[in-house]
């Protein structure tokens, strides 16, 4: 979505060119009368009052939005309504899919707008980064009574992260990689290649474990010309190399 050109240093002048001196801006959440902090500073840590109020050139001074909806009522020196305007946000706002980030469940502790056509989503929808739940706002309210449902139920599954080392029979840690044939060696080498972790299944799920180049020593066991499956397991928390059954 494209956003229009608004001047940083706005003025504000009735019909006749006027400054509406002493005047009043409020900000309030989008589709409530739930006041909204702007800000003084880029980094939004310096909060303007709430009206803030215009300059003898019907002036605002720094005003930065946070990335919600707002609605903006504009008032003149004697309280005046003159306009309100809903939504307004800061300029890149509405060119994103937007998600509020919520830690658990957000029923009882965020207000929402309950989904609309054009409505923005940050005030619709929340996602739920603790159990990986996207909830939508069915039922408008404030942070007590907006209703908020969820769209899916957690996952319990987990991907497996790929290993990053390199399975080689070259002992050089440094240089896994053969370019030349290898014959008479008497061990296979695990060696840290793109990373230096290992998935390891540990009876439940497979952990992330650090690792250093492990060896397996060849024996008798491992017969000529058979494939066997090489693995990594905790051996009493020791990382081992070994093969499967032929």
């Amino acid at each position: 979505m494209s956003n229009r050109f608004v001047s940083p240093e706005q003025q504000f002048l009735d019909n006749t060119g006027t400054p509406y001196a002493g005047g009043f801006l409020y900000f309030y959440a989008s589709g409530t009368s739930t006041p909204l902090n702007t800000y003084n500073n880029q980094a939004l840590t310096i909060a303007n009052t709430n009206p803030v109020q215009l300059d003898s050139a019907g002036l605002a001074g720094s005003v930065f939005l946070s990335n919600l909806a707002y609605k903006v009522v504009l008032q003149d020196a004697n309280f005046n309504q003159i306009w309100t305007m809903d939504p307004v946000y800061s300029s890149d706002y509405s060119a994103f899919a937007q998600f509020q980030p919520w830690l658990g469940n957000p029923n009882g502790f965020v207000a929402g707008v309950a989904g609309t056509q054009g409505a923005l989503p940050g005030s619709s929808s929340i996602w739920d980064y603790q159990n990986n739940i996207l909830y939508i706002c069915t039922t408008t309210g404030s942070a007590t009574t907006a209703v908020w449902t969820a769209v899916n139920t957690p996952s319990t599954a987990s991907a497996t992260p790929a290993p990053t080392g390199y399975l080689t029979l070259s002992p050089d840690a440094t240089n896994p990689v053969l370019t030349t044939d290898a014959v008479s060696q008497t061990a296979i080498y695990y060696t840290p290649y793109t990373g230096n972790t290992v998935p390891v299944f540990n009876g439940t799920t497979y952990t992330v474990t650090n690792f250093t180049q492990l060896t397996l020593t060849l024996s008798s066991s491992q017969s000529l010309n058979t494939l066997y499956d090489v693995f990594v397991f905790n051996n009493m928390g020791v990382l081992t190399l070994v093969t499967g059954p032929s």
